[in-house]
């Protein structure tokens, strides 16, 4: 008897993502076909249902998306054993009834999102400079032929550029905001976010992906979550370390910018709105969840100050 649902389309999939008793039961017989042994739980709640299981994960994708396992097979490949920090080890791969899964290997270590809060400026200070290292490292890496098949880097902006109101009006971004961001985006060129030399990025470099070792403070202790990574301009994987721990910090802002490969010289009020152009145009991008207090506290629409709020330089 079949375990997983028969996916309609997006909608019915969003309807039962969260309903931990449709996909427990799934996960449990394929962890015993594998055998795979320890506790079960659900992790994180990405698009895709992943579970782990004693020390490996499971991620299951449905048909629709099954095109993204050979991206996210070939991002870890691309990096494995060339980054300072540990990457999943792919344990196995295959189909069943007709999804996808993947098994990785289970990273120890905190997430940093787990631990901000706790950190001293200093010590934020020292992670932004590791984080910034690590992304680096990503850009060096010399990327598998399969991520090339995602999609065209110009083409991909330009898709961005023409749907960004649609996307904003979907994430509920106020009526001045909404009307005031096609004339902030206009004091950029397309130019300045295509590259003719795309290089491997990460896409989604929030910091429930990095994970440290409190214990440790002298380097990261793991990255995860390579499911969208791409061939890109480098800059599209600033906006999430940026937002997420670094909002309005200044100094931990021009650490990581700095140890990425900014001159100080460069780290002014245009690069600020730079990296907000960025994050507009980013495929996650939710201005309300991300600045919600910031827009309540400036003009409707003032995209400059908005800039300098979050992103101090």
């Amino acid at each position: 008897m079949s375990l997983l649902p028969e996916i309609r389309d997006r909608r019915h999939y969003a309807e039962i993502f969260h309903q931990d008793g449709i996909w427990t039961p799934a996960v449990q017989k394929l962890a015993q076909q594998l055998g795979l042994q320890g506790p079960l739980h659900r992790g994180v709640r990405s698009r895709h249902i992943v579970y782990r299981v004693g020390e490996a994960w499971i991620k299951l994708m449905a048909p629709m998306f099954a095109q993204e396992c050979a991206f996210e097979v070939a991002a870890l490949k691309s990096v494995q054993g060339r980054l300072s920090v540990a990457t999943p080890k792919i344990l196995d791969q295959g189909e069943n009834e007709g999804w996808v899964y993947l098994i990785l290997s289970h990273l120890p270590g905190e997430r940093v999102v787990d631990v901000w809060n706790l950190m001293s400026i200093e010590e934020k200070i020292q992670r932004a400079r590791q984080m910034a290292k690590v992304t680096r490292q990503i850009h060096d890496c010399m990327p598998q032929p399969d991520l090339r098949r995602r999609g065209e880097w110009n083409s991909f902006i330009r898709d961005r550029r023409r749907n960004l109101i649609t996307h904003h009006q979907f994430k509920d971004l106020g009526k001045s905001w909404l009307e005031a961001l096609p004339r902030f985006m206009s004091q950029f060129s397309e130019d300045e976010f295509f590259t003719a030399d795309p290089v491997l990025v990460h896409a989604d470099l929030s910091w429930d992906h990095f994970l440290v070792d409190p214990a440790d403070a002298d380097r990261m202790s793991g990255l995860i979550a390579f499911t969208d990574a791409r061939m890109g301009h480098p800059e599209y994987d600033l906006p999430l370390a940026l937002v997420f721990a670094l909002k309005g910090q200044r100094e931990a802002l021009r650490a990581y910018l700095i140890e990425w490969g900014i001159a100080p010289a460069d780290l002014n009020e245009r690069f600020s709105e730079k990296i907000l152009a960025w994050t507009c145009l980013h495929l996650y991008s939710d201005l309300k969840a991300y600045f919600g207090r910031e827009l309540e506290s400036i003009p409707g629409g003032d995209f400059a100050s908005l800039a300098r709020l979050v992103f101090p330089l």
